[in-house]
């Protein structure tokens, strides 16, 4: 069998078996989380806390570690610029925040759809859900997707397919494997999710770039983390009565294009700038490693 066609199945069976096991836990956990229609923060974190880790995380490094025999590294875990690459995925989730907030009160006020409004979300939040949510976000919700999504799918992609195909696939089932969520908890309806599922595509997709561009997955990770710690604690909207249905989702295409598009730059230019690749990239150490043995 070809290596890239033998690679991109691995991948494949990976994710169908993890995201099979995940979409098992929702559905075993929907009782547990969800009472009388309502959900129980400090449950729906407290879960998250125990079993993501376990379900995700211990099978990707049981198939790096004893099935490939590689190391830790290859799937871009590293201790080397992890501290300046950190603090550059919270500045970016701070400023992919701030802009997407500007444009849109810049396009929708100007419309006539009247004045923002913050709403704190979710409004039940307990104080023990107040402690635990940045923890499972930080700790758990942000290294278990980001080693699965980047450091495995893409790094093992990325072998054979190069950049683009690796940065786009992985974003495509990293969006996929949030149906179980969106259908169980979440409870969303149909074009909701498919909303949804374009927005983790996109968020994937720079979370895939960066990692891209510095070989590092700390700036994903806290890219990621933050994301979901801003988007579960604050929302935004307008009074959108005076707008049409059409009007107000081309207005926020419009804004997520802009917002994304500045972002990508934004890494593009700032990753070299500010020197945060690593020297050796994980694909092309691993990659040589490869070619070394078929050599002997």
């Amino acid at each position: 069998m070809d290596e890239k066609l033998r690679a991109f199945l691995k991948v494949i069976g990976v994710f169908l078996i993890l995201t099979g096991i995940w979409a098992l836990y929702r559905l075993w956990s929907v009782d547990l989380i969800i009472h009388n229609g309502e959900i129980s923060w400090e449950i729906f974190f407290a879960t998250q806390i125990a079993f993501q880790p376990l379900l995700t995380l211990l099978p990707i490094f049981l198939i790096v570690r004893f099935l490939e025999r590689r190391r830790i590294w290859s799937i871009g875990l590293s201790r080397q610029k992890l501290v300046r690459n950190a603090f550059f995925g919270i500045f970016l989730s701070l400023f992919k925040s701030f802009l997407y907030l500007c444009l849109s009160y810049v396009l929708f006020v100007p419309l006539g759809a009247g004045p923002i409004a913050f709403d704190a979300n979710p409004d039940n939040l307990g104080l023990a859900s107040i402690f635990l949510m940045p923890l499972t976000f930080i700790l758990v919700v942000g290294p278990s997707e980001e080693i699965e999504s980047r450091g495995y799918f893409q790094t093992r992609l990325h072998e054979h397919f190069g950049p683009r195909f690796s940065i786009t696939f992985p974003s495509l089932l990293f969006a996929l494997a949030h149906i179980p969520i969106d259908i169980l908890i979440w409870r969303y309806d149909v074009w909701t999710i498919l909303f949804h599922l374009l927005g983790v595509f996109i968020s994937g997709s720079l979370m895939g770039y960066l990692y891209y561009r510095s070989g590092v997955l700390a700036g994903p990770i806290f890219l990621h983390a933050f994301q979901d710690i801003q988007s579960s604690t604050l929302s935004f909207s307008f009074d959108y009565q005076r707008l049409g249905l059409e009007l107000r989702y081309g207005i926020e295409g419009v804004t997520w294009a802009i917002a994304t598009t500045l972002t990508f730059l934004l890494i593009r230019f700032s990753t070299s700038k500010l020197g945060l690749a690593m020297e050796s990239l994980p694909w092309k150490t691993t990659a040589a490693q490869q070619n070394e043995k078929r050599g002997d």
